[in-house]
């Protein structure tokens, strides 16, 4: 009699720590002890602290015993430790990814402005990288972003384009809404 298939688990890990090498060293060797699979992993330095987000799968017990790892890592190594178990997004084959690019002097109401305008239109953001930094000419804060949204089946893009890059100017934001396209492809 032939056993089951795994059925695949999926666990999300957030982690605050000081040294994104070695911290990333310890959490990886903890997912490969417990026969996990790491994978969408984000590492981002802010001055002294360092955050690493990412998702692993297993089976359940696979899970369960790295999840005990990294209670152990954490007491260990001053480590701040969140888990989240997860289910698969549901898929959405109609949705068409898309990216937003934008550029502006820094004001704190900007990204919130964009969350309206998305949510107001029914969009779902994906993913949100944004920056801050001086301005090398007049030593203002520049804010630039890049934003991964996905665009419900049926939106006709030519008016969602014209729609946000009207609501754009008047924020006085420049602005591009793209195609997503992959970074690289392999093949070609």
């Amino acid at each position: 009699m032939a056993n089951p298939p795994v059925r695949e688990q999926s666990l999300v890990v957030s982690v605050l720590g000081g040294e994104p090498t070695q911290m990333t060293h310890w959490l990886a060797l903890a997912c490969l002890e417990s026969r996990c699979a790491q994978s969408n992993t984000r590492l981002l330095r802010y001055g002294e602290i360092s955050a690493l987000l990412f998702q692993v799968a297993g089976s359940w017990d696979a899970l369960a015993r790295l999840e005990k790892k990294l209670q152990a890592l954490a007491s260990k190594h001053n480590l701040q430790i969140q888990l989240q178990r997860s289910s698969p997004l549901q898929e959405r084959p109609d949705a068409l990814p898309y990216l937003v690019h934008i550029s502006a002097a820094f004001r704190a109401d900007i990204l919130s402005d964009l969350c309206r305008f998305f949510i107001e239109h029914g969009i779902e953001l994906e993913e949100l990288v944004q920056d801050i930094w001086p301005a090398p000419q007049t030593g203002g804060d520049m804010l630039s972003a890049t934003l991964t949204i996905c665009l419900p089946a049926g939106t006709q893009i030519s008016w969602l384009r014209e729609n946000f890059l009207d609501f754009a100017d008047a924020l006085n934001i420049d602005a591009v809404l793209e195609p997503w396209r992959p970074t690289s492809m392999t093949g070609v």
